[in-house]
C-alpha cells in the first residue's frame, strides 16, 4: 500500500513539471497578445552560434498558433534584427524581412548574413486580423571557426 502512494506521489510530481515545461517541441514565445491572441513557437535558431567569418548563419523558423492551439495559415510574421551592434541582415542588407505562415502554421526567414561579435536578438511579430503574438529569438556571432 505505501509503495502504491509513492508511486501515485512521484506520477503526480512528473505530472506537475511536465505541464510546467509546456510544449517540448519549441519555445513559446513570452509576451503575448491578450486573450484570443497568437502564440509564437521557436522550431529554429534559438541560441544559434553563427560565424561572422564564413557568413554561416542559422535562419529563424517558427510556428504560430491561436487560442486552441491550432496552426494558423496566412499569418504575417515579421523578423527583426538590430541595426547596431551584433545582428544579422537578410536579403539586400536588410534587418528586417516579413513572410506569410504557410498550412502548417510555418514561417522561416531566409539566408542570414551574420554582422560584429556579440549577443543580439530577433524579433518575431505575427499578425492576423486584430490577433497578435511576440516572440524573441537571441542568437550568437562568433568568429571562431567552430561556430
Amino acid at each position: 500500500m505505501q509503495q502504491e502512494w509513492m508511486w501515485r506521489r512521484a506520477a503526480a510530481a512528473v505530472m506537475a513539471c511536465w505541464l510546467a515545461a509546456g510544449p517540448a517541441w519549441g519555445q513559446e514565445a513570452a509576451g503575448q497578445a491578450g486573450r484570443g491572441g497568437l502564440r509564437i513557437y521557436v522550431l529554429q535558431g534559438e541560441q544559434a552560434v553563427n560565424n561572422v567569418r564564413t557568413g554561416a548563419a542559422t535562419a529563424p523558423v517558427v510556428e504560430v498558433r491561436d487560442a486552441n492551439d491550432f496552426p494558423v495559415a496566412g499569418a504575417e510574421v515579421t523578423f527583426r534584427t538590430p541595426e547596431t551592434g551584433a545582428s544579422a541582415t537578410f536579403e539586400g542588407g536588410r534587418h528586417e524581412y516579413t513572410n506569410r505562415t504557410d498550412a502548417k502554421g510555418q514561417a522561416s526567414a531566409p539566408r542570414m548574413t551574420p554582422s560584429g561579435e556579440g549577443m543580439f536578438s530577433i524579433q518575431v511579430t505575427a499578425k492576423l486580423d486584430d490577433r497578435t503574438g511576440v516572440a524573441v529569438i537571441r542568437q550568437r556571432n562568433s568568429r571562431d571557426e567552430y561556430a
